[in-house]
């Protein structure tokens, strides 16, 4: 009886998640112990990761188990956008997600399923690598870490998704030096989220742009920019940019910087800005100043200048940083390889 109950399940939920995905539908489910747990990698909302290996090719990866009842309703929405958008996209820089695993369990006579997304194994994030005292970081290797972040970001941009949480924790690093963009929960198609309010803020606090945080409904790839400009200020340094305890003062922190918004530049967001607490802060940027003193580079501090601006119209897209002479000039980007 049991078995037959499993496989009506497995049934069920495949349709209900290839009516979720459209046109990228996962493969058939797999059966999960076909892999073997090594360690416990962290744990989130949701459930937890680990690291594990293929019984059969002996291959590690990054297991995330999450918990679910028989159908997707109370399957977390982040890991279906997560599974949609990873099935959506294919690139180097971009996390792979090699299938889907399910095991059922009986708790007290009542069905539970654990779902398993199955990930490449990255040895690293970038928080964890740059508190690392045995890693050292060239110029070379960190305009690396920057160029192969931008070129999975421009991908991801280019199928019309955002990110939305972007932050060092969710761009990994394998022993090859190969970045990988991950944590795709908060990911979705740009168009889905204009003209939609937000019930509460996107991202994560200190790396959210101020149209995030002003609640602004019609916003575009562009907040993963400013996202990512802030972790490269980040890598420099080893600071965060803006470190706000909360709303009101990241967004004060964010204009003590980088000076009041100008209705010549900001025009649709002024009223907002100018009806709220924020104005007469500071009228003059200091970003360029901040950055000079912790980035070496002057090519290098443009190109973060450009990426952390008010109006999210004349940010600089990731298409247009690719093609910025700082990547061609010397030192050309080096790889990271760890041990």
């Amino acid at each position: 009886m049991y078995s037959n109950q499993f496989e009506d399940v497995i049934t069920k939920t495949t349709c209900l998640l290839k009516n979720a995905f459209q046109d990228c539908p996962p493969k058939t489910f797999q059966n999960i112990d076909k892999y073997k747990k090594i360690s416990a990698l962290g744990e989130g909302t949701y459930g937890i990761v680990f690291e594990a290996f293929d019984k059969f090719t002996g291959k590690v990866y990054a297991i995330k188990k999450i918990k679910a009842k028989e159908n997707l309703q109370n399957f977390p929405l982040s890991s279906l956008n997560e599974v949609k958008t990873l099935k959506s996209v294919s690139h180097e820089n971009i996390i792979y997600l090699k299938e889907i695993c399910i095991k059922q369990n009986i708790v007290n006579g009542v069905f539970e399923f654990n779902y398993f997304l199955i990930f490449e194994y990255c040895e690293y994030d970038l928080l964890k690598l740059l508190k690392d005292r045995n890693v050292r970081l060239t110029f070379a290797n960190i305009k690396s870490i920057m160029e192969q972040s931008l070129r999975g970001l421009n991908h991801l941009h280019e199928k019309g998704f955002m990110h939305r949480d972007i932050k060092l924790e969710n761009i990994l690093i394998n022993k090859h030096g190969v970045i990988k963009l991950a944590d795709f929960g908060m990911a979705d198609l740009m168009k889905r989220f204009q003209n939609q309010p937000l019930l509460k803020l996107m991202g994560t606090l200190i790396y959210a742009s101020p149209e995030i945080l002003f609640g602004e409904t019609n916003y575009t790839n562009s907040v993963d920019i400013w996202s990512l400009g802030c972790v490269f200020y980040e890598i420099f340094a080893r600071n965060h940019l803006f470190n706000g305890q909360n709303i009101d003062n990241q967004l004060q922190l964010i204009f003590n910087l980088c000076g009041n918004p100008d209705p010549s530049d900001w025009p649709e967001r002024y009223a907002c800005y100018h009806s709220s607490k924020y104005k007469y802060l500071q009228m003059t940027s200091w970003l360029r100043e901040i950055l000079e003193e912790k980035v070496p580079d002057k090519d290098c501090v443009y190109l973060i200048e450009v990426m952390i601006v008010l109006n999210s119209d004349q940010r600089a897209t990731a298409q247009q940083l690719l093609a910025d002479p700082f990547f061609s000039s010397y030192p050309k980007p080096k790889k990271l390889f760890l041990s």
